[in-house]
């Protein structure tokens, strides 16, 4: 079978794996099995494979139970390989468990594998897709070359991956390419779409007849080649060069590319107007650099056809995001001789590099040069910022730089650094010409000259991303063949780490492999490979790394000249561990004024600060760590200004602290007041979330230096050990910063001279968790009144105290300062109330807190005075918050109304009879906020505060006046509305009639025991009685209206008749609403209307509706507008109006306005009125508006009535 399928075949493999699992096999049997299939020459290169993968299967078992044989002897190498006493079959049966033998047959069969086969004749390389070959067999073909040749099964998935799209047939690329490129696709979405959409990618044919050969040759093999015809091939787009006509292999470009990638030439630079190009003109062959590499490799490093064609295939250029496809065109303004022609030779140079080329795009951005600081050479800069408003962010792919910190300890080092980087990755060609620009002329002599980038330019904002992501790509090969070596990159700077100087240079040359093949020049000068490495703006040595070399600004003049010393002292802080203490000086020197030239003068704090950073420099060092130690975290300094520390600790070494990095908090603190648990929970949450990002890992050990007592639970101003327990388990800002932590947590710190300090926690909180026996001080504020208001009851007269004193400011800050003459005047144990969350959270997180400066000076010093007062204090304090306006009972209600009652203005203050009137007739009525208002004169809050605290209220939301949007009579007894509603508790009499008038509102329901004509008409004839004889009723299509009977009725009583729309119930929407609010009202009044009958209760529920509940929009009840129906719902004018028809939806008018209201209107139009919805509704504007008197009065009028309606929503 080896010889008729192959080693490499799936046959094969599958009747090895079916041999090992189907058997128990000893060493000995293996031996005897391989000895069949190798030649003598590959079996002892089998078997010296084998015994050393089986020294690495002997240092798994002696980690597992399987470490003993059944003798209860070590297992030793003998053991496996089958040698020495241990040779027999049986022996090896007897003393090998299960386990250990599926170990042993599993290496075998891995180290098989291993072994060079004869049928190797190609390189992977070189295994292409047949024309007619479909995309699965050339898969499998390429994988069984991959999988013999290179051994890493990651190297090798990725191998296949790039080389099944490199070496695809034309059709299977194009399908290929045309996959989404961000992810990128996937092996099994190139086989599933090369095999599934081949013939959706043919060419359109006109004649049904033609087949476009290549895709059905790719889809199924041995199809008839057949010639295209001129118009199918104007369909085919080559994605070389993007035009039709013509496929990727017959591309003109392609020929001119192949023609010129024998050869790289480089053109001489002038002396001057320079951009970083070489000096001196030189051809040099394109692969001498890949082969005499490659030969200095030897067998590890693999050639141009191994390892580099992984690393340096084609690549997709990043395509751009737009938001918008809209051509933008920015002039270039005019430039002096002397930067044009500057200009002109940048240009020059660029274009002869192949960086621009020349365009005609609608796209237009200025240019313009500047000389570089120090040299008489120029630099080319072009303006992108309109440009890259319409480019969709990509985000940071670095939020951050590496730190050095993480490279272990004595390894070894070379640095890196990328020419011009931008330039050595290309735009993709659809971005392209949207970079472009224009060459002014003098005098404009002769028309602009416009290019646009092909590569990266400077000033795209998308820049960075790109060639962070480009560069990235080319490394991921190296990582995941060198995984024992650490690779960092930011942006053009590359770092190799290495255990040792055989894995470094390796490592060293496949980087410069993959970048140099993928055409970036490398800068000579700066490659290090010697110590101290510079890199990223610090300098590295074997152990330690400190900054380069700084320049200090000894005496800066200026605010700009001190905002860049604070912001280079700032970069260097973590790896030097400057405090916000050693600086607080200089930062306040950043207040003031905000002008850049603004002048500063150091103070002699500052310039103590200056002194300790230029000893610091000088001193102190951060370390690289130590691979297998533990990360340890430690608080130090004193409040406010807490910092810590991220360390390694090595016993054993006279310097055993390795220090990694300080950790700082916020000079400005994002909240006003901040407790020191909390400070301390933010510096442990920043430090965990730090090292996360350092090393993936959580400390071993958070050290918190705080002395504890050892005077036991009575000590007054030490913390105990149980005190500190409670603390940790009780703070929710401790429990958040150490959520999901494992390690320890030690109030010792490690004995170091850096480490000797200890910060001050707070030993027992003086604010109780639970109310005390004692003085109960209510506080207040206004902020129309201005009062800060504290009261109490005095324990011994039992009468209420207070102080009251104006204060300027906001309602917040006078309660603030009621709150602070509170614990100014008692000084004993005290229950403090207050109706302002604001103040209580204020209150309850005083206590040794730290406060913010702000730029309210009354409100610092008010909170100063507070966090002071509570900090010195020495007997407890409870602080409770409740809610302002309340009914309830009890003293804290009661305490809490009469400071509200001191602090209220004097106009806004109500008489408790007046208020107590308003409480008892709601109890009786439960009448609506309107209806109170109007009654008894209180304000709307208080109205509402009646209402709110109603228990029989709370059940449904507040009533509210129908306002419905059917068509409605403009004056009273024109149109009523007349239906039947259901109430279950009525017994017998459950049917309610109700009738509404829809002008005024007023109701009318009658209680019967049914629903038919009889009562139908007993209803109206009692309705009539009361509210009067209406000239139409509109009623639902109910049996009991569509009667004869009922019909000759309304004749008798002269009432024209009208039904709405059948089973539609907003056609009766007003008395429907009208049965809700009675329902309401109803159960509202359940609880004092027990004892009455239903006759009874419905005229005490239509007494609260029709004489007591009013609106907003008319504070009249619905009885008054009844038999009282003047003009107020009449306009002063009947202004024109244009109206959209419901039925023909076209524009109709102008018409005079009659009436309107929430939702409807009515005009008057020719055929009579008409109602129609409000928003179908809109002025009519002549074309020369003559002025009118009343207009503004018609303007104002309906604003009132918006706002009464705004109002009344709101009350409802």
């Amino acid at each position: 079978m080896q010889k008729q399928f192959g080693r490499s075949s799936e046959i094969f493999k599958g009747m090895m794996k079916a041999t090992f699992n189907s058997n128990e096999m000893v060493p000995s049997d293996i031996k005897d099995l391989f000895r069949c299939l190798l030649t003598p020459s590959e079996y002892d290169l089998w078997e010296g494979l084998w015994k050393k993968a089986l020294k690495t299967v002997l240092q798994e078992i002696q980690q597992t139970p399987d470490a003993q044989d059944s003798d209860d002897n070590d297992i030793t190498h003998d053991h496996l390989c089958g040698e020495g006493d241990l040779s027999s079959a049986n022996e090896q049966i007897r003393l090998l468990s299960k386990s250990v033998l599926d170990k042993i047959c599993n290496a075998a069969e891995k180290t098989f594998y291993q072994i060079p086969s004869p049928e190797i004749k190609n390189s992977y390389v070189n295994i292409k897709q047949f024309p007619s070959e479909n995309f699965l067999q050339f898969v499998d073909r390429l994988r069984s070359q991959v999988e013999r040749q290179v051994q890493d099964p990651v190297v090798q998935a990725e191998l296949i991956k790039e080389m099944a799209q490199r070496n695809a047939n034309e059709t299977c690329r194009r399908i290929i390419l045309s996959l989404p490129l961000d992810p990128s696709p996937s092996l099994a979405q190139m086989i599933e779409a090369c095999t599934t959409r081949a013939e959706l990618f043919s060419a359109p044919e006109r004649n049904p007849g033609l087949t476009h050969p290549k895709p059905v040759a790719a889809a199924a093999p041995g199809a008839r080649r057949q010639l295209m015809s001129s118009d199918q091939l104007q369909h085919i787009i080559c994605h070389h060069c993007k035009r039709p006509g013509h496929f990727a292999k017959a591309c003109p470009e392609n020929q001119k590319r192949k023609s010129k990638i024998k050869k790289t030439e480089f053109t001489a630079r002038p002396r001057f107007y320079l951009l970083d190009a070489p000096r001196k003109k030189f051809t040099r062959p394109y692969r001498d650099k890949c082969l005499s590499l490659n030969k200095k490799g030897g067998g590890q490093v693999a050639g141009c056809g191994g390892f580099l064609e992984i690393a340096t295939v084609e690549r997709p250029t990043h395509k751009l995001k737009w938001l918008d496809n809209k051509p933008r065109w920015v002039a270039q303004w005019p430039l002096s001789k002397e930067k044009l022609k500057a200009l002109e030779e940048l240009v020059e140079e660029q274009v002869a590099q192949g960086h621009l080329e020349e365009t005609t795009s609608p796209w237009n951005f200025p240019v313009f040069v500047i000389k570089k600081p120090g040299k008489d050479r120029w630099r080319l800069l072009h303006d992108l910022r309109e440009i890259n408003k319409s480019i969709e962010d990509m985000g940071p792919l670095q939020p951050g730089m590496p730190s050095p910190t993480m490279l272990p300890r004595d390894w070894q080092l070379a640095v890196l650094d990328i020419k011009d980087c931008f330039f050595q990755i290309p735009l993709h060609p659809e971005d392209a010409p949207r970079f472009a620009f224009s060459v002014p002329t003098i005098n404009r002599e002769a028309p602009m000259k416009r290019y646009h980038w092909k590569v990266l330019p400077q000033g795209l904002k998308s820049s960075p991303f790109i060639c962070q992501q480009y560069v990235a790509s080319l490394l991921s090969p190296v990582r995941a063949k060198r995984k024992d070596a650490i690779i960092l990159h930011y942006m053009d700077d590359l770092l190799v780490c290495a255990p040792n100087d055989s894995i470094l240079q390796h490592t060293l040359d496949l980087v410069v492999k993959v970048l140099t093949s993928a055409g970036f020049q490398l800068q000579e000068d700066k490659v290090q490979r010697m110590p101290p490495w510079k890199y990223l703006g610090l300098q590295i040595a074997a152990k330690t790394i400190v900054p380069q070399k700084l320049e200090i600004e000894c005496n800066p003049k200026t605010l700009a000249d001190l905002h860049s010393l604070c912001g280079s002292l700032n970069w260097v802080r973590p790896w030097l561990g400057l405090t916000n203490e050693d600086l607080d000086p200089l930062f306040n020197l950043l207040k003031g004024e905000r002008e850049l030239v603004s002048p500063r003068v150091l103070t002699p704090e500052a310039k103590t600060a200056i002194e300790k950073v230029q000893k610091a420099l000088s001193e102190r060092q951060a370390h690289r760590c130590e691979p297998n130690i533990p990360f340890q975290f430690i608080v130090l300094g004193k409040l406010p200004h807490l910092h810590g520390l991220i360390f390694q600790w090595i016993e054993g070494q006279r310097d055993s602290l390795l220090i990694i990095e300080w950790v700082f908090l916020s000079h400005q603190r994002s909240k006003t007041i901040t407790e020191p648990q909390e400070l301390i929970a933010q510096l442990i949450r920043k430090a965990r979330v730090r090292l996360c990002e350092l090393a993936g890992c959580d400390f071993t050990c958070i050290h918190l230096p705080v002395k504890l007592s050892k005077e036991g639970r009575n000590s007054p101003k030490r913390l105990t050990k149980e005190m500190f327990e409670h603390l940790l388990q009780s703070n929710a800002s401790l429990q958040l910063s150490l959520d999901s932590y494992r390690g320890q947590i030690s109030v010792h710190a490690p004995s170091h001279k850096l480490l000797n300090e200890e910060f001050y926690l707070i030993p027992r909180e003086k604010r109780s968790r639970r109310p005390l026996k004692a003085l109960t001080v209510f506080t207040d504020a206004s902020g129309a009144s201005h009062k800060s208001v504290m009261t109490w009851r005095n324990p011994q007269t039992q009468r209420w105290e207070a102080d009251v004193e104006f204060v300027e400011g906001s309602p917040q800050v006078a309660e603030l300062a009621a709150v602070v003459r509170a614990f100014e005047k008692f000084s004993e144990p005290i229950n403090l109330v207050t109706d302002s969350a604001y103040v209580a959270g204020v209150v309850s997180r005083a206590e040794q807190a730290v406060l913010k400066e702000i730029d309210n000076e009354h409100l610092f010093r008010l909170l100063s005075k507070l966090i002071y007062l509570i900090s010195h204090r020495e007997h407890p304090f409870y602080v409770m918050h409740v809610r302002s306006h309340t009914d309830l009972p009890g003293e804290i209600a009661e305490g809490n109304r009469q400071a509200d009652s001191l602090a209220a203005p004097v106009e806004k203050a109500r008489l408790p009879d007046i208020f107590q009137q308003a409480k008892l007739s709601h109890q009786q009525y439960h009448q609506n906020v309107p209806g109170l208002i109007r009654q008894f004169q209180l304000t709307r809050s208080q109205a509402r505060a009646i209402v709110a605290t109603c228990p029989n209220c709370q059940v449904q939301a507040m009533p509210s006046m129908g306002m419905g949007v059917n068509p409605r009579g403009l004056g009273s007894c024109e149109v009523w509305q007349t239906d039947i509603t259901h109430i279950p508790s009525f017994g017998r009499l459950k049917y309610v009639h109700v009738s509404i008038d829809t002008h005024s509102g007023a109701v009318y329901a009658s209680a019967h025991a049914g629903e038919k004509t009889e009562h139908a008409k007993k209803h109206l004839v009692q309705a009539f009685s009361v509210l009067g004889i209406p000239k139409e009723i509109k009623t639902d299509n109910g049996p009991v209206y569509t009667s004869k009977g009922f019909l000759e009725f309304l004749q008798q009583w002269g009432v024209e008749h009208k039904t709405g729309i059948p089973h539609s119930p907003t056609g009766q929407a007003v008395v429907e609403r009208a049965h809700q609010t009675l329902k309401q009202v109803l159960a509202r009044q359940s609880s004092t209307t027990v004892w009455m009958s239903p006759h009874e209760k419905l005229c005490k529920a239509m007494f609260t509706i029709n004489f007591l509940n009013c609106s907003f929009e008319n504070m009249s009840p619905p009885v008054v507008r009844h038999f009282n129906s003047g003009n107020q719902f009449k306009l002063s004018q009947r202004p024109p109006v244009m109206i959209r028809d419901p039925e023909t939806w076209e524009t109709k008018g102008p018409y005079e306005l009659v009436t309107w209201g929430c939702g409807y209107a009515c005009v008057a139009t020719p055929s009579g009125p008409r109602w129609i919805p409000q928003k179908w509704v809109k002025p009519f504007v002549p074309k020369n508006p003559a002025p009118a008197e009343g207009d503004k009065r018609q303007v104002a009028v309906a604003s009132k009535r918006r706002r009464r309606r705004m109002e009344e929503k709101e009350s409802s």
